[in-house]
């Protein structure tokens, strides 16, 4: 039997306060460690909230969230580190663990929006890439992943 734990986290409100992606990360940590010690072996924390601000906002956002994909390398940087961070924990709880986040593309590419799949060791086994975005996501926001 595999006992599955789904976690809600907290959505940052602005996709370039480095502090509100570092408290994303640590939400997402605390999450993975209540999953595991109520005997989950996957934990799934769905896309849009291990990311940055998503549609859920539309348009009224788009002013301010368009430039999602022109963020600074720092704070591209501080995602990586909490990519890394889940990841490592994951392998130490022995917990599979799935979480949304951005994958940078080379400019003027915005990112893809990401499912990242860590092993119960902590390696990086997989990645899905969205390909069905919806209009404000498309021209605000991610690079539709091709279609295979």
């Amino acid at each position: 039997m595999l006992r599955l734990a789904v976690a809600q986290s907290t959505v940052p409100e602005d996709p370039a306060d480095v502090d509100q992606l570092r408290a994303a990360g640590r939400e997402i940590r605390a999450l993975m460690r209540e999953a595991a010690e109520a005997g989950a072996r996957l934990v799934l924390v769905p896309r849009g909230r291990a990311r940055l601000p998503g549609q859920a906002r539309g348009r009224r956002a788009a002013g301010r969230v368009h430039e999602v994909g022109r963020l600074e390398p720092r704070r591209w940087a501080v995602l990586r580190e909490e990519a890394v961070a889940v990841a490592a924990l994951a392998g130490e709880l022995a917990l599979w663990t799935v979480f949304g986040s951005l994958h940078p593309l080379t400019a003027p590419n915005r990112p893809h929006n990401d499912l990242y799949v860590v092993s119960d060791q902590g390696r990086l086994v997989a990645r899905y890439d969205k390909r069905f975005l919806s209009n404000t996501e498309l021209s605000y926001l991610y690079t539709r992943a091709p279609t295979r």
